[in-house]
């Protein structure tokens, strides 16, 4: 008499989905990591508890109730870029942004990949952007991802400094339609322009989600360590949340600018 073997040892293994925090400091982090991760899986799942975050949101209230303070990245979290190695990325400060747009996502990436920047970077003085490719064919995904370098000569409150920055693209899918994310990071140490100042580390992620009405909530994250002058801890997150909501607004005025003139 043959017998049969069990059932579980006929079957093949199932693959166990991939779980993402609920908890928005380490979400952030996750979607960092996810972003060169081989399995679409890894980042469908981080945007969907994004998107359960975001519906708790009032995108209307003011900044801070629309930003948070986020815990250092670590090295596992920069697991597949070239990043300062000599540095702590336990000495970067973490900062998160969101707001409303009134834009698509294919809006913002029509923006950018967009060769200067300049519209949509108030606090540079110089973004040049270039791609190994003809960008436009990531806008109907016939190329996913996008790699882009950009020659920046950032100048704010707390630096003036030039220096070179690595942002990657791709589309992830969702239940509200693609969305758009970016992940930049810089590879070494940049010196300021003066007053001993310096980009140490920078590490950031841009989101573009569809809200299931034709706009889209923005996200941004961001952790970095600069040497700004003896300006505190305290001063340099509230400058951040600052800058980086100027710039999710500023994106929404290079649209109509460049895009949507006659309105």
């Amino acid at each position: 008499m043959i017998r049969l073997l069990p059932l579980l040892i006929l079957l093949p293994a199932c693959k166990r989905p991939p779980e993402a925090p609920a908890e928005l400091d380490d979400l952030s982090r996750y979607l960092y990591r996810s972003w060169g991760a081989e399995d679409e899986a890894e980042r469908e799942v981080g945007f969907s508890n994004l998107i359960a975050f975001l519906e708790t949101i009032d995108m209307e209230d003011n900044l801070q109730d629309r930003a948070w303070e986020l815990t250092p990245v670590n090295e596992d979290d920069l697991w597949d870029i070239e990043w300062p190695t000599e540095q702590d990325p336990a000495a970067t400060l973490g900062v998160a942004v969101a707001r409303q747009s009134v834009y698509p996502p294919l809006d913002h990436a029509t923006l950018q990949i967009e060769e200067d920047q300049l519209p949509a970077e108030p606090s540079a003085n110089e973004y040049v952007r270039t791609f190994d490719v003809d960008p436009t064919c990531f806008l109907d995904e016939t190329c996913n991802p996008l790699f882009s370098v950009n020659q920046v000569q950032r100048q704010n409150l707390l630096i003036s400094v030039d220096f070179t920055l690595y942002k990657d693209f791709r589309w992830v899918e969702t239940d509200n339609g693609p969305a758009l994310f970016a992940r930049s990071y810089v590879d070494q140490v940049w010196e300021g322009n003066s007053g001993g100042s310096s980009i140490v580390q920078s590490y950031s992620c841009d989101i573009w989600l569809p809200d299931g009405n034709g706009t889209t909530w923005r996200y941004q994250t961001l952790w970095s360590e600069s040497e700004v002058g003896g300006a505190s801890d305290s001063m340099t997150i509230a400058t951040l949340k600052a800058s980086i909501d100027n710039i999710l607004e500023t994106g929404d005025e290079a649209i109509e600018e460049l895009f949507y003139p006659a309105r």
